[in-house]
């Protein structure tokens, strides 16, 4: 048995520095600890209908402004496709919602607003999910999604190059700095990632 869903996250710039951070780092500890292999892997003989590695669905959350969502009319959706055997899921959030919010609250809201789009999803879309048994699957995901909410696994968030290019970055563009000056300051200073800018930069 293996890891049987993946999931992810795009988000746009969340107005202004400080709240771009808590976002991210929320979207970011939510997502990362769904897609963490080991408790896939710890889990994945209860809920798998065959012993093989195949991965049933997937989800991306985006974290959209709410103009950019009412202007390209964005919406949450799935998508089965029989080929392969998958659902995958679009969940649409609107990060205006969290602006201002204590971290506490956005990662609790968050993940309320995750869990019941997905729930909902894998329980329309159950009778085609062959290797997957919602049923005992789903309580087991409520759980790890409460552990989430109460914050119970470790962030490091802070301690990664990406805030540190995040901090830099800002401190940049106060500055006035061109995007040119910025990517060669991230490079000397040896946190630039594949040569472009960092993660929720406005710029």
């Amino acid at each position: 048995m293996g890891t049987f869903f993946s999931c992810g996250y795009d988000q746009q710039y969340a107005r202004d520095f400080e709240n771009n951070v808590i976002q991210l780092k929320v979207i970011r500890y939510i997502t990362y600890n769904l897609d963490d292999t080991k408790w896939q892997e710890s889990i994945s003989h209860q809920v798998q209908e065959e012993d093989k590695y195949h991965r049933s669905f997937f989800f991306v959350v985006r974290l959209y402004r709410k103009d950019r969502i009412e202007q390209y009319n964005y919406k949450s959706n799935a998508r089965f496709t029989k080929a392969d055997q998958r659902l995958g899921m679009d969940v649409m959030l609107d990060l205006d919602k969290y602006l201002d919010l204590p971290e506490d609250a956005i990662r609790q809201m968050m993940c309320d607003d995750i869990f019941t789009y997905v729930e909902a999803m894998l329980i329309k879309y159950q009778k085609r999910l062959h290797n997957l048994d919602i049923e005992a699957f789903m309580p087991l995901f409520q759980q790890r999604i409460l552990d989430i909410k109460n914050a119970v696994f470790e962030d490091n968030f802070y301690e990664t190059s990406l805030y540190q290019r995040m901090l830099l970055a800002d401190q940049l563009s106060k500055e006035g700095a061109s995007d040119t000056e910025l990517l060669n300051q991230l490079k000397a200073n040896h946190i630039v990632e594949n040569g472009s800018l960092p993660a929720g930069n406005k710029n």
